[in-house]
């Protein structure tokens, strides 16, 4: 197998490490002792005396878990306890940079709010009682046993992904126990290809510095795309709002909200009346190009491009000759693009537009983990065959339908619900609308959450609990494909503060109580034992590295077990070829639909714009309150709340000043209260309020400080769903409100 010379070298290695102190390996840990830590290590293995204070000072390398970036970390132990996160400098998808997010996770994993054993209750809303983990294995058990006896296995609906192989495990389960219902909460990002040779970067809502997706990759690549290379490329930000990615853009184009779609097709109109596409890559690499021609210049042209989106016409035109012309271009769509009714459309949009400059998408798994057959029986057969109870597959497009889920359970259609599991997910926080999970909740007989802080959910509705660790206190993994580096990269996260049963411990013990049909397909003692297995497959492959060493180096899987552990990571460089299908155009799909907005403008004159902060997940970080301190860095003195953001003329419109209460009113008559922040960053008729606070239960941190934006969205508007009728997705921004002043 020939390697590039690309690959850390155990020179390099070494000398990577000594910029940030000498390194050790000792008890499977590298252990780096600091510039600024003058005491001398101990002749005790893993034990290190600074200045003579600490017994103990341990550097772990593992892995963060905070976003989907899967940033490769360090840890810095005292007497156990851990004191500091890092970057680690060795590991090629980070290069030692983190983001402001794990500094403050040990708050979390410190909390005294924090749930640590399993509870019960007999009556929902009546007290919890601490129990043992096999009870509350049995107590689970039972109820799924019973279910699938009575021949009801889809009845199970499990809500909530995760990482890696814990996810990848939670899908063999749900399928050997005949539930079709694993109901993601994220969609995977659209934001894939090596970007670091792009000239010209079209962000049509995708804020990429701003929490969007894996952040710390973003952040180095802007990083990178600005002053990493000899020519700058270009990065051009369009959408209603002027978030930091605008800031940091060389231009914002303010579009009218939901137009981003029609804003796209007016570029592709000038790309292919003056003949600026690429000729050679559509007439090798596409179908369809002459029916979407003749769609673009006979009905979306410039002009009604202009009229739609309120962006003059010669605009238009010369951010079209700027993409089609400085190349490689690429645009990058984001959340203002897909989250509404016309979202299909403006994503196919988007797509025809990098094809007709010669790119397209190609995610790339890593084939390399171990793939794992099941034998079903004839129950899980039957329950697998029965239609999904959000849909997907059938009347939407999408994989998972998270939001239609609410509707499904309180209509009993197309079944009724009997089980829910609730995993590393939140719907009375994180959904539409969601007062409508409320009166799903209360239709379900049986509700399991491993939510570790007692959320909303948990102090409602929940009938057990059975917390899940934190990722420092479990064994996980994180994969992906780096395209800028052309490599694959996995990395191991493994118990480093305290070793705790995790919810692949918990699928693994359930199927030795649901018989010996599940039980066959899971013969591992633990969710260790499962991850092992799946490496077993890069092992057996001999490709690639664990940090400085070679696989082919090593002598045996425990070896390379022990490397892993040691270092953290695995990384294989492997430039993919693919053979270029013929991609399509998908003219007879292009349907465009007017933005849906709720209600006039004359009694609702704003649309609600809600909007992603780096510092929070709306999760695990809310009861953190270092992150209330550094909310986002277009406002540093805003801390410990939530603001409104209103445009200057709106502000003046309406006679509002900077730090004003605000009371902001849907059309429901739902309504929040926040104080106003005038930011010329806004389109008039638009406000902005961050996602991540306002929690009414999950820690004393994050209970009844600020307040929640999506409990001012719409799901469902007169007896119709606000939704895109291809994909199922939730028009997030179709919600308008009126503004008043609190006296």
């Amino acid at each position: 197998m020939k390697m590039s010379e690309k690959q850390i070298s155990r020179r390099r290695f070494v000398k990577i490490l000594a910029l940030t102190g000498s390194a050790v390996i000792i008890g499977g840990n590298i252990l780096l002792e600091r510039p600024q830590d003058k005491g001398a290590r101990s002749e005790e293995e893993g034990i290190y005396k600074v200045r003579g204070v600490y017994e103990e000072d341990l550097w772990v390398p593992t892995t963060c878990l905070l976003c989907p970036a899967g940033c490769s970390t360090q840890l810095r132990l005292i007497k156990n306890r851990l004191v500091k996160f890092e970057g680690n400098p060795v590991s090629p998808i980070n290069n030692g940079s983190i983001c402001p997010r794990p500094h403050a996770y040990s708050q979390f994993i410190y909390s005294p709010d924090r749930l640590k054993r399993p509870l019960i209750r007999e009556e929902r809303k009546s007290n919890w009682k601490e129990i043992e983990w096999i009870d509350a294995v049995g107590a689970l058990s039972e109820e799924m046993k019973t279910l699938r006896d009575r021949g009801d296995p889809h009845k199970l609906v499990w809500l909530g992904g995760d990482h890696c192989s814990q996810h990848a495990l939670i899908e063999l389960f749900l399928k050997a126990y005949g539930s079709p219902n694993f109901i993601k909460d994220r969609v995977d990002s659209d934001f894939e290809g090596d970007l670091t040779k792009i000239n010209y970067l079209l962000l049509l809502g995708a804020d990429i510095i701003d929490g969007y997706g894996p952040m710390m990759r973003y952040f180095r690549l802007y990083g990178q795309l600005r002053r990493g290379r000899p020519l700058r490329a270009k990065m051009v930000k369009v959408g209603s709002r002027k978030s930091v990615t605008g800031v940091k853009a060389d231009e914002w184009i303010d579009v009218r909200p939901g137009t981003l779609g029609a804003f796209a097709l007016g570029l592709t109109h000038v790309i292919l009346s003056e003949n600026l596409f690429d000729e050679g890559f559509v007439s090798a690499n596409t179908a369809g190009f002459k029916e979407f021609r003749e769609l673009v210049l006979g009905r979306y042209k410039v002009e009604w491009s202009s009229e739609v989106t309120g962006v003059p016409m010669e605009e238009i035109r010369r951010i079209a000759r700027e993409f089609a012309s400085t190349k490689p271009s690429i645009a990058v769509l984001g959340d203002e693009t897909t989250l509404w009714n016309n979202g299909y459309a403006s994503k196919l949009a988007v797509q025809a537009l990098n094809l007709l400059v010669g790119r397209v998408r190609s995610p790339i798994k890593n084939e390399l983990f171990r793939e794992i057959s099941l034998g079903l029986d004839e129950i899980a057969k039957k329950g697998l065959n029965i239609e999904r109870i959000d849909l997907a597959g059938s009347r939407f497009r999408n994989e998972s339908v998270y939001n239609y889920v609410a509707e499904a359970v309180v209509a009993n259609s197309p079944y009724r619900a009997e089980i829910f599991v609730i995993h590393n997910t939140n719907p009375l926080f994180e959904s539409l609308e969601p007062e409508r999970f409320k009166r799903a909740l209360e239709k379900v007989p049986f509700i399991v959450s491993t939510g570790p802080l007692l959320n909303e959910v948990e102090e409602e509705f929940a009938d057990l609990i059975i917390p899940e660790p934190s990722f420092l206190e479990k064994w996980s993994d994180y994969s992906t494909y780096i395209q800028d580096k052309q490599m694959f990269y996995a990395s191991l996260v493994r118990p480093t503060i305290s070793r705790n049963r995790c919810v692949g411990d918990l699928l693994i013990e359930l199927s030795k109580l649901l018989g010996e049909n599940i039980a066959s397909n899971f013969p591992w003692t633990g969710f260790e034992e499962f991850i092992k297995h799946r490496w077993s497959g890069i092992w057996s492959s001999g490709a690639g590295y664990v940090g400085p060493e070679p696989l082919s180096a090593l002598n045996s899987f425990a070896e390379f077990w022990d490397n892993l552990k040691s270092y953290g990571f695995w990384y294989y460089e492997s430039q993919i070829s693919h053979k270029l299908n013929r991609y399509s155009f998908n003219a007879h799909e292009i349907e465009w639909r007017d933005p849906l907005l709720i209600e006039s403008e004359d009694k609702y004159p704003f649309v609600l714009n809600v909007h992603p902060l780096i510092s929070q997940d709306g999760k695990y970080l809310s009861n953190c309150p270092w992150t209330y301190e550094h909310l986002t860095p277009l406002f540093p003195g805003e801390v410990y709340g939530v603001w409104a953001e209103v445009n200057p003329k709106d502000a003046k419109r309406f006679d509002i000043d900077d730090g004003d209460l605000l009371s902001i009113e849907n059309p429901k008559g739902v309504e929040i209260r926040c104080k106003a922040k005038i930011y010329e960053g806004v389109a008039e008729g638009v406000i902005g309020i961050p996602f991540g606070l306002g929690h009414r239960a999950g820690g004393r941190w994050a209970k009844n400080l600020g307040s929640n934006p999506m409990e001012l969205t719409i799901y469902r508007w007169k007896d119709e769903y606000v939704i895109d009728p291809n994909t199922g997705n939730p028009s997030l921004h179709s919600t308008r409100v009126k503004v008043s002043k609190v006296s």
